[in-house]
């Protein structure tokens, strides 16, 4: 169904926010067991790592995220990050 979104496509969408997320802890030498609600700046990434992790999921994705979206607030989390994948997705 084109322009609306079903759970099991949050789902996937997750799993692959997670796997993105989980290469870039592992590339920064950071334990990659994270929940999807943990905040990704406690657990010791950069402000530099932070813009790669965006690149990472631009790539991941097959999208560009616009400069005025890209804010600490869209990538605290897994979860931040999946819900704004998939809006951008709609």
């Amino acid at each position: 169904m084109i322009g609306s979104v079903t759970m099991s496509d949050d789902i996937a969408t997750t799993e692959r926010v997670a796997n993105v997320v989980q290469g870039t802890l592992l590339k920064h030498s950071i334990s990659p067991s994270v929940r999807p609600d943990d905040d990704l700046g406690d657990l010791g990434l950069s402000s530099m790592a932070l813009a790669e992790l965006t690149l990472s999921v631009e790539s991941e994705f097959g999208l560009t995220i616009p400069d005025s979206e890209i804010m600490l607030a869209n990538s605290r989390s897994i979860f931040a990050i999946s819900k704004f994948v998939s809006a951008l997705l709609c």
